[in-house]
């Protein structure tokens, strides 16, 4: 009873999305965040592909900001409310207008969002060839080919191509039709589904989607079809009755029975709550999820527990890393002036399939020195198995962010991690330096050195890479990077040395 308290006090719309508080302004702050623990590789591919693309706040198909860390879905909700009273927005600034949108989080979707004209129908387009090879042999190369193509806010293609080692592959590729008669979205090819809180569905498919247009009333219809499985499915959102939102979804697979769940989403004053239930012949999981705001403090809180013979693949896991598992989680945020931040969270999980309770705390502290220097302190304690010693490992990093001038950036970072049961450290020291030479060019050095046991000797890791980018023309940028990574014991090729070229092309 305590912990239901607890949770339908509090807490989040993704636990992972409350681990980033500082706005995301570019690729380089996706990866240190990504560096740091604050979002996992699924998490940071999805952040980057959303950055690359962006969102068209005056289209329909807005479901991609809510994975912005700190955006949620009632934010949504709110713009495309606002919309329908207002009109189309003209400018990106319009958008602190909606009500639930603050100057914070306005910063924190800008990086994300575009806007175009409604009355637009430029057609527009973006080639990307990316090369890498190790120059080691010939079967060592890489070849990427994405080629992306946009009328006005209508219609969207997409297509991917890599060649590695002599072999031609699509990976990637849909054809997207927005805001056209009573459609929302229709999406042919591959596309990513997500409902609720990610019980039901929340993967990749292969086949066609359909979302239609309504005030209140927002269903979505999916099929997908590979090789080895066919399915079909449909979420239905009902936004905003009485500030509450609520949405079932539901789907049946040829080698799956019936899975179907309801999701809740309500907003009073300061405090956010969500729940959702899912169920699987006769087995069930839930997450109860809130958010408790009062300047200075941020409380967060989740709850998740499921049967251990519910069986969803579809879900991509029940935990805030994408695990199968019970648990709770416990965020607690303390920003008592702009230039100071300190976090601390608290998860225990438990899989359960193997029963084995584990546990991690984190304490950060993020402190801007000036206006153009920061620093950022962390410390992570991770119990793997709280019944047994031996399990558990400590992380400590500290970072130093420093721009002596607009043009220049330099990041130093220094980190070790305890060994579970050795008792062995491994220790880590990294630096990269970034300088705008003018417009059109910009050149980067990074430098890592790692022991891997510092009790040994000549266990350890040492790299250089060295970056150009060019942009001799507003419709082309040109990137080359060189990486040479030397080891101390046996490791084939030693030094390594690696080849990156990037072309974009945009019109």
């Amino acid at each position: 009873m305590k912990k239901f308290l607890s949770t339908a006090l509090l807490l989040l719309y993704l636990a992972e999305s409350s681990i980033a508080q500082e706005p995301i302004r570019n690729e380089e702050d996706l990866k240190e965040l990504l560096e740091r623990g604050g979002i996992s590789t699924k998490t940071y591919e999805s952040l980057s592909r959303l950055l690359e693309d962006k969102v068209d706040i005056n289209g329909y198909d807005l479901r991609g900001l809510e994975r912005i860390p700190g955006i949620t879905f009632l934010d949504t909700a709110k713009i495309l409310e606002y919309r329908q009273k207002e009109g189309f927005f003209k400018e990106l600034q319009d958008l602190k207008r909606v009500p639930n949108i603050s100057v914070e989080k306005y910063e924190k979707l800008k990086a994300f969002i575009r806007l175009s004209k409604v009355w637009s129908r430029t057609f527009k387009g973006r080639i990307k060839l990316k090369w890498e090879d190790t120059l080691e042999g010939e079967e060592n190369y890489r070849f990427y080919q994405d080629i992306r193509s946009v009328y006005g806010k209508y219609i969207d293609g997409y297509i991917s191509f890599k060649k590695d080692d002599d072999r031609n592959e699509v990976t990637y590729q849909y054809l997207k039709l927005m805001d056209i008669g009573w459609i929302r979205r229709f999406v042919v090819g591959n596309y990513k589904a997500i409902f609720g809180k990610n019980l039901v569905l929340s993967d990749e498919f292969t086949g066609a989607l359909l979302e239609v247009k309504g005030e209140r009333l927002v269903p979505t219809f999916i099929y997908s079809k590979t090789e080895t499985e066919e399915l079909i499915g449909t979420n239905i959102d009902v936004i905003n009755i009485g500030g509450i939102n609520i949405g079932g979804t539901w789907y049946k697979s040829s080698i799956l029975p019936h899975i179907y769940g309801l999701h809740v989403n309500t907003k009073i004053n300061n405090i956010e709550f969500s729940s959702e239930i899912a169920i699987e012949d006769g087995e069930r999981a839930y997450i109860l999820v809130g958010t408790f705001e009062l300047d200075p403090f941020q409380l967060l809180n989740i709850y998740r527990d499921y049967s251990q013979n519910f069986n969803n693949p579809k879900s991509n896991g029940f935990g805030k890393n994408d695990r199968d598992e019970q648990g709770v989680y416990l965020e607690l945020v303390y920003k008592p002036f702009n230039r100071l931040r300190i976090k601390a969270n608290f998860d225990q999980w438990k899989g359960v399939s193997n029963l084995v309770t584990n546990n991690e705390k984190v304490l950060e502290l993020h402190y801007e020195l000036s206006k153009r220097s920061e620093v950022r302190v962390s410390r992570l304690w991770k119990d793997e198995d709280i019944e047994v010693q031996g399990g558990k490992s400590i992380k400590s990093r500290i970072e130093l962010v420093i721009h002596p001038t607009p043009k220049i950036k330099t990041n130093l970072y220094y980190g070790y991690i305890t060994i579970p049961g050795s008792g062995e450290m491994e220790e880590y020291l990294k630096g990269r330096l970034r300088y705008k030479l003018t417009d059109k060019l910009e050149v980067e050095y990074e430098g890592r050195f790692i022991d891997y046991d510092v009790s040994k000797q000549g266990d350890t890791t040492i790299l250089h890479a060295g970056e150009i980018k060019i942009t001799p023309y507003r419709y082309l940028e040109l990137l080359f990077k060189y990486i040479n990574t030397k080891y101390s014991d046996d490791y084939t090729p030693n030094p390594k040395h690696q080849v990156k070229i990037q072309s974009i092309f945009k019109w």
